[in-house]
Parts: C-alpha cells; sequence; structure tokens
C-alpha cells in the first residue's frame, strides 16, 4: 500500500492533515492525471485531505469510506462551470489502494485569503462591495438549473429520519449551555417545519463558512475573489445557506445583514416574523447546527450564567425581531 489503512473516523481524524502519509497518493494521482509537480504543501483542511501543488492545483482527497462529499461536489462543480464559463474541476476519479478506496479531485488553485483571517480588517467600503458580491453570487448559484440533481438522495437537506437526530442533539447542546431554553422548540420547529416544505428546493452550498470565502487583494484593496469547497452542497430551502453566513459574517451586524439580505432579493425583509420562523427552523435543523450555535453565542456574547424564561425569548436576544438591533 502507499497511503494510510484508515478503518474508522477516529483513524481518519488522526491522519487526513499528516502530508507525510498521503505522498505515495498524491504522486499516483498527479501521475495518473499528467500532471508534473515539484512541491507539496499542506492546505487548510476541512474534513477532506487538502494539498496544494506547486501553488499551481490544489488536491483534495475525500474521507471516501465514510462521507459521500464528493458524490455531491463533482456534479456541482460541472453545473457551476458552465455558469462561470472557467474551469473549477480539472480531474477527479479514485484510487484503489490495497483495501482503501480515495476518491480524490483537483481544483485550478485560487490565491485568495480567507475571511476568517480579515474579520474587523476591512473597510466598510470593501466590507459593502463583499456583501454585494457574496448577495449576486449566492442569488445567481440559488437560482441555477439544477435538474441532473434532482431525485438523487445525497442532495436532501434534511430528510425525515433525520429531522428528529439534528434538532435533538442541537436541543441537547443548547441544554447544556442554558438551563430550561428548550422548552417550545419543538413546537417552534414544527411550526417552522410546515412552512419549510412550502419553499422550493435550489442548490444551496451549505457550508459557507469564514474558511471557505476567499478574498484577493490588489492595488491596496481587499476584493471578494471566490467561494471555494462544495462539498456539502444539497438542494434546499435558501435558509440553509442563510444560517451559516449569519453565524459566521453577520450575525454581530444585524442591519449589515438586513442590507445583505435586500441586496439578496428586495422583496425579503430579514427580521420579519414569516422570514425569522424559517431561519430559524433551518438553524436548528443544520447538520452544523451545534457549532453554528456556539459561534452565534460567543459572537453575541452570550454571559455564562444568563438565562431566558422561555426558547421565544432565547430566539428574540439571538435573532432580533422586527427591525435590525
Amino acid at each position: 500500500m502507499i497511503g494510510p489503512t484508515v478503518k474508522t473516523w477516529e483513524d481518519w481524524k488522526n491522519v487526513y492533515h499528516q502530508r507525510e502519509a498521503w505522498l505515495g497518493i498524491v504522486a499516483e494521482v498527479f501521475r495518473r492525471e499528467g500532471i508534473v509537480y515539484n512541491k507539496i504543501e499542506n492546505a487548510t483542511p476541512g474534513t477532506s485531505a487538502v494539498f496544494i501543488a506547486d501553488r499551481t492545483y490544489v488536491l483534495k482527497i475525500y474521507p471516501g469510506p465514510f462521507m459521500r462529499d464528493h458524490d455531491r461536489e463533482w456534479p456541482v462543480l460541472r453545473l457551476l462551470e458552465k455558469a462561470v464559463g472557467r474551469t473549477l474541476l480539472i480531474a477527479s476519479g479514485v484510487i484503489r489502494d490495497g483495501e482503501m478506496t480515495w476518491p480524490y479531485a483537483i481544483f485550478p488553485y485560487i490565491e485568495g485569503t480567507p475571511y476568517r483571517a480579515l474579520v474587523g480588517r476591512l473597510s466598510e467600503a470593501e466590507a459593502q462591495a463583499f456583501h454585494t458580491a457574496l448577495a449576486s453570487l449566492l442569488r445567481k448559484v440559488h437560482h441555477l438549473p439544477a435538474d441532473p440533481l434532482q431525485g438523487d438522495p445525497v442532495y436532501a437537506w434534511c430528510p425525515k429520519e433525520e429531522k428528529e437526530r439534528r434538532l435533538n442533539k442541537a436541543a441537547v447542546q443548547l441544554g447544556e449551555r442554558i438551563q430550561n431554553v428548550t422548552d417550545g422548540l419543538a413546537d417552534f420547529v414544527d411550526r417552522g417545519w410546515a412552512d419549510l416544505k412550502e419553499e422550493p428546493l435550489l442548490l444551496v452550498h451549505g457550508d459557507l463558512t469564514a474558511d471557505h470565502l476567499l478574498f484577493c487583494r490588489a492595488d491596496g484593496r481587499w476584493t471578494f475573489e471566490a467561494v471555494i469547497d462544495w462539498g456539502d452542497a444539497h438542494l434546499a430551502p435558501i435558509y440553509y445557506d442563510f444560517v451559516v453566513l449569519w453565524a459566521e459574517v453577520f450575525c454581530d451586524q444585524p442591519s449589515a445583514w438586513q442590507a445583505f439580505i435586500r441586496r439578496y432579493d428586495e422583496r425579503l425583509d430579514a427580521f420579519c416574523e414569516a422570514f425569522r420562523r424559517r431561519f430559524i427552523t433551518a438553524l436548528f435543523l443544520h447538520p452544523y447546527a451545534p457549532d453554528l450555535l456556539r459561534i452565534i453565542h460567543e459572537k453575541r456574547k452570550l454571559g455564562p450564567t444568563e438565562t431566558f424564561s422561555a426558547f421565544e425569548t432565547y430566539v428574540d436576544w439571538m435573532y432580533p425581531a422586527g427591525r435590525a438591533q
């Protein structure tokens, strides 16, 4: 074997970021694809093993035995290529190494700085330009014809059998942080679920974290450049993307959030009751809800002994109603 043996998720977590463990697989992928390279560097990993070759190519090795991110990402990138008119996926395939099977993809390298490194550093003009560009891009993505993806269960945003499991997981995390706050959570989500089921299912990124929003610097200005990592793409209501952006970018600047939503669609009001109910429901049913809640609590400065009389009181604190407060 030329790569690691990975039998459990714990094995994967221990090895996916270790460059030396993957050098044999990396060499075989590039040999197969006819790409010559000189230098391999680690990239910032998410849940896949990611490497940069000569600042020209990005190689992503997926945790094939455990997740189906590659099944989602490859077709979505082909759709996006048609929309943007440039190559996003250079090559993809599967490496078989003894008993292991490793799906992989090669992307063009994008020189950029993630938004996480720029929080608090953008000027007001740069931030507004970023919000405008991101709203425009998101609107285009959400309205791409996604017929080739329809009917594939890998793109289902919240299968019925997942709904209760996700809600319970988020409720446990929230209940451990704030006592008695989960009273009313299930009823709230049931009402919001009925609303969300009426929403169109559109192509969403699914994981718009601050690490997946890249900027470049030119002529002394930071400019939004690209969204990367489409392994969590789904067909879902638009709120599936909004909840991650709220946590990662906007939850400590509600006025900017309202402006962003209006740039996305001038008919939407981010703080009206209908939007809010759908948004909170999508948040608690998102697979990353525990992480998103933790981020929101930190940014909105939840006190260590803070309490709320009911779930809706907590919601009022976390996502203000009626106006950008």
